[in-house]
C-alpha cells in the first residue's frame, strides 16, 4: 500500500515539473517597409480642334473666274464715284500701264499740267508726261516722277481677286458686254461673261464703272512714251 502511494506521488511531481517548464519563445519577424512608389505623371494630350472644311466656290463661279486666264492685256475707261464721270482711259499689259486724261480740265498751273502717266506696277513707279500739243506748251511735266500711291487706282483684275465664294446670276448687258452678276460679302460685281473682268462694281453704295472694255488689244507701242 505504501508502495502504491509512493509511485502516485512521484507521477504527480513529474507532471507538475513538466508544466513549470516555460515554452520556447517564438522569434518576432521584422519586415522591411515597402519601397516608396512615386506617382507616374500622365502626359495630357492636347485636344485637336476639328476644323470644318473650307467652303468651296460653286463649279459655275469657279468656271467663270478661270476665264480671266485668257486675258493678256486690256484697256478701259474709268468712271469712279461719286459722279461716275469718265475722265481717264487706261491700258494694262503685264506689269506696265498707261493712263491718259480724256479731256483738258481748267488748268490752274500750266507748268504743272500733265495728261499722261506711265506706270511700272512691279516697281511701283509712275512717270508723268504731257503729250497733247496745246495744253502742254508751258508745262514742265515731262518725264517727271509722281507719287505712285496718289495716282494709282484699283484695277479690274485686282477687284476680281477678292471673290472667293459667291452666287452667280445673269447680269444682262453693260457697255455692250454680256455680263454675269456675282454677289459676295455684301458686294456685287458684274463680270464680263467671256473674260471675267469686272465692268461694274457696287460696294457700300458706291459704284465703279469700267467702260468700253477691250481685251488683248494693247500693244507694246501703247506702253511707250
Amino acid at each position: 500500500m505504501r508502495l502504491v502511494i509512493l509511485v502516485a506521488l512521484v507521477i504527480l511531481l513529474v507532471g507538475c515539473a513538466k508544466e513549470a517548464v516555460p515554452g520556447k519563445p517564438v522569434p518576432e519577424v521584422s519586415l522591411p517597409p515597402p519601397p516608396a512608389v512615386e506617382p507616374v505623371a500622365q502626359e495630357t494630350q492636347p485636344v485637336q480642334e476639328i476644323q470644318a472644311p473650307a467652303e468651296q466656290p460653286s463649279p459655275e463661279l469657279e468656271g467663270l473666274l478661270n476665264k480671266v486666264k485668257k486675258v493678256k492685256s486690256y484697256q478701259f475707261t474709268y468712271s469712279p464715284p461719286p459722279d461716275n464721270k469718265a475722265r481717264e482711259r487706261y491700258w494694262v499689259k503685264g506689269s506696265k500701264m498707261k493712263m491718259k486724261k480724256l479731256y483738258t480740265p481748267n488748268i490752274v498751273d500750266p507748268e504743272q499740267y500733265y495728261d499722261t502717266v506711265y506706270f511700272d506696277l512691279e516697281k511701283k513707279m509712275a512717270t508723268a508726261y504731257c503729250q497733247e500739243r496745246r495744253p502742254c506748251q508751258k508745262t514742265r511735266m515731262n518725264n517727271v516722277a509722281l507719287d505712285f500711291g496718289s495716282v494709282m487706282i484699283r484695277l479690274p483684275h485686282e477687284w476680281l481677286t477678292e471673290i472667293a465664294i459667291g452666287s452667280v446670276d445673269a447680269g444682262g448687258k453693260l457697255f455692250d458686254r454680256n455680263t454675269k452678276k456675282v454677289m459676295y460679302d455684301g458686294k456685287t460685281q458684274w463680270l464680263d461673261a467671256d473674260y471675267a473682268l469686272p465692268v461694274r462694281i457696287l460696294v457700300d453704295g458706291s459704284r465703279y464703272d469700267f467702260e468700253d472694255m477691250a481685251v488683248n488689244s494693247v500693244t507694246d507701242a501703247d506702253m511707250t512714251p
